[in-house]
């Protein structure tokens, strides 16, 4: 599988034990946006560092996205930089592992070494520790 095939939906921990009580994750803003923000790898990084600068860690919940049940649609940001966007709920059943990132040294966040080069996830979901 390659890196290309994941997409990354970022939850603060709290979000994701509510999440994990209905068994799927919608985003506070779901019913403004209509649909869940998401990012590919590369802009992971850029996506948490910009949403989530009040966190101290965040969680990348890793999705297939040929193997998700809703609707994904890369659709353009602000900026014109295409992002995936999730049109309906997240089962949890459809992410691949759960990837803690927390902040470096230099108070940024960086992308974590698992998910450094083209490797892989599990094939079974994996809970953060």
């Amino acid at each position: 599988m390659s890196a290309a095939q994941f997409v990354y939906v970022l939850v603060e921990r709290q979000g994701l034990v509510s999440a994990r009580g209905l068994g799927y994750y919608l985003p506070p803003l779901f019913d403004d946006d209509g649909f869940i923000h998401a990012s590919t790898r590369d802009q992971l990084v850029k996506s948490a560092n910009q949403f989530y600068s009040h966190a101290s860690e965040v969680i990348a919940m890793e999705v297939d996205s040929t193997l998700i049940s809703s609707i994904l649609k890369y659709e353009p940001g602000a900026s014109g930089t295409l992002y995936p966007h999730i049109y309906g709920a997240l089962r949890l059943s459809d992410v691949s592992r759960f990837i803690t990132i927390t902040r470096t040294g230099t108070g940024a966040f960086e992308l974590p070494e698992e998910l450094q080069g083209d490797v892989s996830p599990p094939t079974k979901p994996i809970s953060p520790t």
